[in-house]
């Protein structure tokens, strides 16, 4: 009877009980579904996406892992402000250099690449073109453009494969000052300013990423260092890489990520050569191909301020736009007149070397060091071009102020100007001293030297500089190589191939100063 007086009661309790859980579905439901709108990815495509490689995709779908905030893994919030970030690379539409080896053999090692090691032509299997493979293992590569002056407002792009085998992969991407050698010296493998370095390691298949961003040829101090990008790469889906630079502004993108925004270019050595440098810790395979660099860029929008994530070196100009691009449509005008040589050389620049040092440059042929072109070194006691006259040091020495007083010098000369159809005997450098005759003339059988004074009127005179150009003109003696063979000497002997050959006159101008 107990049982049967308390049955009504039991299941008003039940009833009650069963109520409050369907309403408590009822609102998590609602509350889960109000969630999945403000958070759930748009089903619509957008241009450019990059393409999903399926083998990530299928150990993706074996596990959901989530985190600590119920977020689930790969998934990024709604508050993350990189994914709505404007891609706002647009590339140069004059272009200076393209490079996509279709015209090259597989297997051969392109012709003009400057490398410390080996850069083969490959096919990619699934990928079309041509692809060049670098040696990745303590190895430096540079492109064989021939382009002397990129000017100071330009776009870099190219597609670039990473394989990862056993250790992450660990890649640089160097902008080069080829600090007074031409743009195809191997030379400047050696002695070039690497003067932007963006360096990247990418751990985890790239979603842990340290990307560093160097300056102004220092290695050691990053402007600066992102610790945990997520900079994501697929063993057979290329990466598209992009870098703009505007005056002292640097940009860096991969694929459609922006990773750098910010000042990092030293105007007064403006890059003119691209490569890739690798250090000492392989284990990945690198293909490149689709290289492309560009000038005329329309004026962007300012940086935007840089993110917290950036440990920021304040060694480096605060951010400017771009400044009047120095025009290289204008040709330079370089004309040599001497009783054996009339030429015009009408690829020419100045560039600056050092804190009071200037190379001239000129040559027939872009880039090219192999024939009719000449370099002269100059040490100036200006830390920027202005109008100055430079003698050479046999001439300065006659001061009586030399060696507690500075003087502008001209410290050495390079030539290979052919002046017939034979290239024997050529101009190969440029003298104080104007004279004709075989240097063994000046030479006795103790291979005593006896050369002839020199001359006052060598020189190398600036006469102005303006909107970024120098005009003005030299005068120097002229030394030949390639003659006959003469011996002089007794118990000692040395050969004698060379000569003067004369006076050289130079006026130059509209010659861009970088």
């Amino acid at each position: 009877m107990k049982n049967i007086k308390f049955r009504p009661i039991i299941l008003l309790l039940l009833f009650s009980i069963l109520t409050l859980t369907i309403q408590a579905q009822i609102l998590n439901k609602i509350k889960r579904k109000v969630e999945n709108t403000v958070t759930k990815p748009s089903d619509k495509p957008t241009e450019n996406k990059e393409p999903t490689d399926p083998i990530d995709n299928k150990e993706k779908n074996n596990t959901t892992p989530t985190t600590g905030n119920n977020e689930t893994a790969g998934i990024k919030p709604a508050v993350e402000t990189n994914s709505s970030e404007e891609f706002d690379f647009i590339p140069g539409s004059t272009v200076l250099y393209n490079d996509n080896f279709e015209k090259e053999r597989n297997g051969d090692s392109p012709a003009g690449w400057i490398t410390t090691k080996s850069a083969e032509v490959v096919a990619v299997a699934g990928l079309k073109g041509k692809w060049l493979k670098l040696e990745s293992l303590s190895s430096n590569h540079i492109t064989r453009s021939k382009k002397q002056s990129w000017g100071n407002n330009y776009t870099i792009e190219f597609d670039l494969l990473i394989v990862k085998k056993t250790y992450d992969p660990r890649i640089d991407f160097a902008l080069i000052n080829t600090g007074g050698n031409l743009v195809t010296d191997e030379a400047i493998l050696r002695s070039g300013r690497n003067e932007v370095i963006v360096g990247l390691i990418l751990g985890d298949d790239g979603k842990k990423t340290r990307a560093s961003l160097y300056g102004n040829n220092d290695i050691y101090h990053p402007i600066a260092d992102r610790m945990s990008e997520n900079l994501s790469y697929s063993n057979i889906i290329p990466v598209h890489v992009s870098m703009c630079v505007q005056g002292k502004r640097f940009r860096f993108w991969w694929n459609e990520k922006k990773i750098f925004d910010m000042p990092a270019i030293n105007e007064q050595y403006m890059p003119n050569q691209f490569g890739f440098n690798f250090g000492s810790v392989g284990g990945s395979d690198y293909y490149v191909t689709n290289i492309r660099i560009a000038k005329d860029i329309p004026a962007t929008k300012p940086a935007k301020p840089v993110d917290n994530n950036v440990v920021e070196n304040n060694n480096t100009p605060e951010n400017t736009e771009s400044k009047t691009v120095k025009s290289t449509n204008e040709p330079a005008t370089v004309k040599l007149q001497s009783k054996i040589l009339n030429i015009n050389l009408p690829f020419a620049q100045i560039m600056k070397t050092g804190e009071n040092s200037f190379t001239f440059i000129a040559s027939k042929v872009e880039g090219n060091s192999k024939e009719n072109y000449f370099k002269i070194m100059l040490q100036s006691v200006n830390t920027s071009l202005k109008p100055e006259t430079y003698n050479f040091r046999e001439i300065n020495q006659k001061q009586p102020l030399y060696g507690t007083k500075k003087y502008a010098e001209i410290s050495n000369t390079r030539a290979v100007l052919f002046y017939g159809t034979a290239q024997k005997p050529y101009i190969y450098k440029f003298s104080p001293i104007i004279a004709n005759g075989t240097m063994a003339s000046y030479v006795d059988q103790s291979l005593a030297r006896h050369l002839p004074a020199v001359s006052t009127n060598s020189k190398f005179v600036i006469e102005k500089v303006e909107d970024g150009k120098a005009s003005g003109y030299f005068i120097m003696g002229i030394m030949i190589q390639g003659l006959k063979p003469v011996t002089k000497g007794d118990a000692m002997t040395e050969t004698f191939t060379d000569g003067f050959s004369g006076e050289l006159k130079c006026t130059f101008s509209n010659v861009p100063v970088y």
